[in-house]
């Protein structure tokens, strides 16, 4: 027993070490606002970067971040002109100096227009897993009618540019559907699960470790999470219920620990366990919220959009239960049953998850 004990403290030791390794999802979105003038001849472009992006914990010199960050966008950046694909110049600006991108840290793009100008679209490649595109007025300031979500792998709508009248309104020539809006959504709120929502799927996680090979008990705990993060999405997306990322990463990361912690300790029966279940599916909605919010969804859609996202967390996280579902039932049958055994993966994964949450939290307090 104490042998056992030593191994599990020491693999949660091991875990806390390599935590930074980890990549938790950010609720920062990748950016791209272009401002395109035919009367100066170009078209100007900013991209603002998930801090995850480019940061390493060994961060290196900020000339080779800065090469990093431009080879990511060559990749991965295209802007079309009147249907003919356009390099732009990247200029690396207000990078942190430690190495990597920050929320805020841009990247100035440019390139020459056709005259006359009569369409533009953006083509995103499949490393960026989102990116919200937003054209503006020739002034600067006059809006187009909406921000674009564009997944990696996929093309903006085709932006359109008048030219009879000389007018300077910014116009969208391809509305998206509502089967294409809710399609969108759906997929990303799935890929705000797998790959990137580790911190949700840790939680996911920790609950369906502590089932306890009662089925009934886990769909419970699930449908408690899922009800309680459903209200805290709908009504932060809408903005009636709105706290600050800085608060909420540190709690999700909380929360990881503290389901862990509750399978390793026991505090309570079935209804404590549901109702952590609960309570942090608040925390973790407005988590989800946030990512929601930021991406500027026009407001004819934003009920459509609200549903699919919502959709596409849901089968993320069915998805993480049925491959440990599936993994429990693979172990049952390679192996005789052995209680001994079951209880140790459940400590040892639980202490890993614990040591995995506490990390998270303490960096977010740091950097918040």
């Amino acid at each position: 027993m104490r042998s056992s004990t030593s191994y599990s403290l020491a693999i949660g030791a091991g875990v806390w070490a390599c935590a930074s390794w980890v990549s938790a999802h950010e609720l920062e979105v990748d950016r791209l606002r272009l401002w395109p003038n035919p009367d100066w001849g170009v078209v100007r472009g900013q991209v603002t970067f998930d801090p995850k992006l480019t940061r390493d914990d060994e961060a290196p010199p900020p000339g080779d971040a800065k090469q990093r960050i431009v080879a990511f966008l060559e990749r991965n950046l295209t802007v079309e002109l009147n249907g003919d694909p356009c390099s732009p110049s990247i200029d690396v600006r207000e990078l942190y100096e430690k190495g990597g991108a920050v929320p805020g840290d841009v990247a100035m793009l440019q390139c020459p227009v056709p005259s006359p100008m009569k369409t533009l679209r953006v083509v995103v490649g499949g490393e960026f897993p989102m990116l919200a595109v937003r054209v503006v007025g020739f002034d600067q300031t006059a809006s187009s009618e909406e921000g674009v979500i564009v997944l990696g792998g996929q093309r903006s709508p085709t932006y359109s540019f008048p030219q009879a009248d000389g007018s300077k309104t910014v116009t969208t020539s391809e509305r998206q559907t509502t089967a294409q809006v809710l399609w969108s959504q759906v997929r990303l709120g799935f890929v705000h699960i797998l790959p990137r929502g580790w911190d949700h799927v840790l939680f996911v996680l920790g609950l369906a470790l502590g089932y306890g090979g009662r089925l009934r008990r886990l769909v419970l705990e699930l449908s408690a999470f899922t009800a309680a993060h459903t209200c805290t999405l709908a009504l932060g997306a809408a903005g009636m219920l709105v706290v600050p990322g800085s608060v909420i990463e540190p709690l999700i990361a909380l929360s990881i620990c503290c389901v862990a912690l509750e399978n390793l300790l026991r505090w309570g029966g079935a209804r404590v366990r549901l109702a952590l279940a609960f309570v942090f599916g608040l925390v973790h909605g407005q988590g989800f919220a946030g990512a929601l919010a930021e991406l500027g969804l026009a407001h004819d859609a934003f009920l459509t959009a609200l549903l699919g996202f919502n959709v596409g967390v849901e089968i993320g996280q069915l998805v993480v239960v049925l491959l440990f579902l599936g993994g429990v039932w693979t172990a049952r049958h390679a192996y005789e049953p052995n209680a001994t055994l079951r209880d140790r993966a459940v400590r040892w994964a639980s202490i890993s998850i614990a040591a995995i949450g506490a990390y998270w939290a303490v960096e977010r307090v740091i950097g918040a």
